[in-house]
Parts: C-alpha cells; structure tokens; sequence
C-alpha cells in the first residue's frame, strides 16, 4: 500500500493492490433443483476464485468540508470444472469499476449537509442465448455462466442533520432528513425474457405468440427515491 498526506492542503492519498486466491468456493449445479430437495448438497459445486485489484482515495478530514473520492478497478473470478467447461467466469459480485464520492459540509454549527454518490459496473449475470420449444413450453437456453451484465449502476444520496441543543457534553439530539437514490436511478435487480415489441416497435407486452423471437427483457428494480427522517438521541 502507499499513502501520504499533504498537510497544506489537509489532504491525504492512499493506494493498495492485492491479489486473493480463495478455495472450497461453492456454486450450483446449471439448473440446480434446490426447493424442497432432501439432497439439495448434489447441486453443490465446489471450486477455485480469485480477486486483484486496486484501490485509489483521495480524503480530506479537515474543514467545514471534509469527504473523500475513490475509485477500484478490480476483477473477481470463480472456476469449477463443471460450469463453462473448466473456464474462469465473473463472479455474481465482480464489479470491474467502483467510484464514491462522499462529502460533508457543516454549514452552520448545528447544520450538517451530507452528499453521497456511487457508480459501479453492473452485476453479472446469466442470460439466455437463444429458446427452443419442447412439449408445448419454450425454454431458455444457457450458453455460459455469467455470459451477460446489468446496466451500469449508480444512484446519489442526500442528507441534512440538525442539531436540536446546544453542546452540554453530557448529551446531543438531532433531527436527520435524507433522500435515498435522489434522481430516482433503475438499477436492475433481476430480468426477464418473457416480452415482446408490437409492430409499432414502441408498446412492450405479454407475449400471445411464442414463437415470436424478437424478445425484449423486463427489468426488476430494488429501489427507487426513498426520503426518509430520524430522530437521534445520544449519551456522553
């Protein structure tokens, strides 16, 4: 690791690279049976990971304005034997490109105003090659673990505490108000196939017809714009 601090400037720069090589890792079995399974353990996979990478941050703890900056480039990947033919895949986790930015402003002495945005590669994921028709039911078809990835992820976090007392020293209260994910960001959580575009090319419906190949995945998102307020009591 590196570091060093620019004392005119009260800043400070930290680097660190490490390598990981991680056994007995556990996957699943393609198409792994695991509900109601009395030996679930036969859809286990055991095998090799390994994460590198470098992290880079740029802080300052000093000042009515204090935050930091990051920014990781990273990879994460899993190898068995069954899944890919023996070839290393991205992991669930693996984000090439992190980047933060976290600041805070006191901007009177009871008032604190807060920012905080991140951005990341988008989560692997598996997905669908082609479908094929068997028995009356369409069918997916995987070509390799983790072929695919979300869309980029990113979301900004807002937040302003008032301080409801004076400093006594033996106890402070406050009042915080945040907005979680402020500009309403979709990240995906999980897609499906199961939709189609109508010959206009701009409504996206329940397939009627499935045979109809030009497939259009739906997103599924976790969180949208969450405001939120807290009251915070504390002893000394």
């Amino acid at each position: 690791g590196y570091y060093r601090f620019f004392p005119s400037k009260a800043l400070s720069l930290e680097a660190e690279a490490y390598y990981k090589r991680m056994n007995r890792q556990i996957d699943y079995l393609d198409h792994a049976q695991m509900l109601l399974n009395p030996t679930f353990e036969n859809q286990l996979l055991f095998g090799k990971a390994k994460a590198y990478g470098l992290e880079l941050m740029l802080r300052k703890d000093e000042g009515r304005l204090t935050g930091w900056i990051g920014y990781t480039m990273s990879r994460v990947k899993k190898r068995f034997d069954e899944i890919n033919g023996g070839r290393a895949f991205p992991a669930f986790y693996d984000r090439p490109h992190e980047g933060s930015l976290f600041l805070s402003y006191q901007l009177k002495p009871r008032i604190r105003l807060g920012l905080n945005w991140n951005i990341a590669s988008g989560a692997a994921y598996t997905s669908p090659t082609s479908f094929y028709y068997y028995d009356g039911q369409e069918l997916p078809v995987f070509a390799e673990r983790n072929n695919d990835r979300f869309q980029t992820y990113h979301r900004l976090d807002l937040d302003a505490e008032f301080r409801l007392n004076r400093s006594s020293g033996k106890f402070d209260h406050s009042i915080s108000i945040s907005i979680f994910n402020l500009y309403n960001r979709n990240n995906d959580v999980f897609r499906n196939f199961n939709k189609i575009s109508t010959n206009n090319g701009q409504d996206i419906v329940v397939p009627g017809n499935l045979s109809n190949t030009n497939r259009i995945y739906s997103h599924i998102y976790l969180y949208k714009v969450v405001p939120s307020i807290a009251y915070n009591f504390k002893f000394y």
